[in-house]
């Protein structure tokens, strides 16, 4: 019997300031290539990480990904940490793309 085969893509939010500490960097460790199966059907997790830089140039797609995971601790770098300040045209095209993207269906 034929398996079938679903990847689930994580884009891991990788921007940050210089010195903080997010622990990003183990989520792929952790994630990436983790399966398991249900009902004929096998999942596994791909991780790939993205920055704020790659989600205002658009890569932030449910083509793409998935979902998007935002590790806590200081990820972000100047257009998330300035999130609050809608005047910035970055930090507006960078939230605009991720409300795009759980809009389009990604989580």
């Amino acid at each position: 019997m034929n398996k079938k085969l679903k990847i689930i893509k994580i884009a891991v939010l990788a921007s940050e300031p210089l010195g903080w500490g997010s622990g990003k960097h183990y989520f792929p460790m952790i994630l990436n290539g983790y399966s398991w199966e249900s009902n004929n059907k096998k999942y596994t997790f791909v991780t790939e990480f993205i920055y704020d830089k790659d989600i205002i140039k658009g890569r932030l797609s449910v083509s793409n990904y998935d979902i998007l995971l935002a590790p806590g601790g200081g990820v972000g770098d100047s257009e998330a940490i300035s999130k609050g300040f809608t005047f910035s045209f970055k930090v507006k095209s960078w939230k605009k793309h991720i409300q795009k993207f759980i809009k389009d269906g990604g989580s």
